[in-house]
This record gives structure tokens, sequence and C-alpha cells, in this order.
């Protein structure tokens, strides 16, 4: 049995898991994908702090694809332009990182089970368990964690596009087209780049989509893929629940 049992093998999961280690503990990874890294659930963007921040872990510059140097910021049609001399975020290449980040967990000494699914019903291989799982995690479910209570919900994809100035991203700040969030266009490069839109959870995301594609005059319509951000933390994220340690 492990000393840990972390579910998920997402960058939280992988740096649970070596954090784990570094203390002295074993741990063992589930994770119901075939691979680390996919599907990329996530936008590519990082601030420079966030990135350095993963320096006991990870180089991030052999994963990053594109330097960001400030914003284009639309409010409303009017443009507020944001730019700083040397980078501020880096457009990275999730797959790679999150790859590079369990392939770490399972050089120290983890053990990741790929392909597993945990259930509300599963057996846990330990009695400290930490739930990496995302913003619908079976583990809080199972434990009866309280629910997520504000999120925004989002549609992103990439696609072809010859960006003026790929050192800045696009963002799109209307509570009319984009309510409860906004709409962004990130270059990974001069030909590509991610677009993507948010809305409060209590409207609909694929008309903010469509005006996105409306403001910047995009005649094809690609299959964007949805996702949620939470935008408040769980009222509570630890409890013991009998010799559980969650």
């Amino acid at each position: 049995m492990a000393s840990i049992h972390v579910v998920g093998a997402g960058p939280a999961g992988s740096i649970a898991a070596i954090s784990a280690l570094r203390a002295g503990h074993s741990a063992l990874v589930s994770e119901e994908h075939p691979e680390p890294g996919l599907p990329r659930n996530c936008s590519g963007l990082f601030s420079l702090d966030g990135l350095e921040s993963l320096s006991p872990y990870i180089d991030y510059r052999k994963h990053a694809v594109n330097p960001i140097y400030g914003a284009h910021i639309s409010f409303a049609g009017e443009v507020l332009s944001v730019r700083r001399k040397s980078p501020v975020a880096y457009v990275c290449d999730r797959a790679s990182m999150d790859l590079a980040l369990a392939s770490l967990a399972e050089s120290e000494g983890a053990r990741i089970r790929y392909r597993e699914r945990v259930s509300q019903s599963s057996a846990f291989a330990s009695d400290s368990i930490i739930g990496a799982d995302g913003p619908h995690s079976v583990v809080a479910r199972r434990f009866g964690f309280p629910e997520i209570r504000k999120f925004v919900s989002t549609l992103q994809a990439e696609m072809p596009y010859r960006s003026q100035d790929p050192g800045m991203i696009e963002m799109f700040i209307s509570n009319s087209l984009f309510p409860g969030f906004f709409g962004w266009v990130i270059p990974r490069d001069g030909d590509t780049a991610e677009f993507g839109v948010g809305v409060d959870s209590r409207h609909r995301a694929l008309p903010a989509w469509e005006r996105l594609l409306g403001l910047k005059g995009i005649s094809a319509r690609p299959r964007p893929a949805g996702f949620i951000i939470p935008i408040r933390e769980r009222a509570r994220t630890a409890l013991r629940a009998g010799r559980k340690n969650v």
C-alpha cells in the first residue's frame, strides 16, 4: 500500500506526488487518460512568475514556444495596449510540460497507473488521499466536500491566424459580448493562435464564441473544446473521514 494515493496526473497531481516522495513517502497516482497532457484542457499561457515557481521540478524554457510582452485590451472598441521590454509570460507546450512533470514523478519513485478511473465507489490505495482531479473532482464528491459555487464556462480552439504582433495577446472585455469574463487570442507563433471565450456559468458560451470570431473576421468555424474554470475556492479542502485523511 502506498503512503499517498494521488488521483490525477496533471501538473497538480504530479507535483503533489513529487512533494510526497521528497518528504519520504511513497506515492501512487491514478490517471484516467492513457497519457499525461491530453486532452489539453487549459491555455498554454503562463506568467513568468508562475513558470519560475516550477523551477524545483522542470525547466520551463524547454517547453516555451512564444514569449509574451503584454496585451492589447479592447474595452467595447477602445484599445489599451500594455507592453514591457522583457517577457512577462510565455506560451508553452502544455502537453510536453505535463509529460515532463509526470516523468519526473516516475523517475523519483511514483507509480502512475494510466487508464485507471477512480469512481465514487473505488477502494483507495492509501488512507492518505490527494484529489488532483479537477473542478468536477470524484474525490471531492466521494468524501462530501462542498461544491465549487462559482465558475466560468469556456470554449477554445487553436487555429491558423496571422498575428501582426505575435508577442502580444489580445483581450476583449465587454459584459454584453462576454458576460462575466472575457475573450482572448493568444498567439503561439506568427501563424497560429488560440482563440477562447469565457462567460459566467449562467450564460451560454457558444454565442460568445461566435461573437469573438465575428470581431476577428474569422469565417471558418472550427469546433471548439469546452471546459470550466473555477473562480472560487471550495469552502473546505481537507478533512478526515474515518481513517482517511483527504
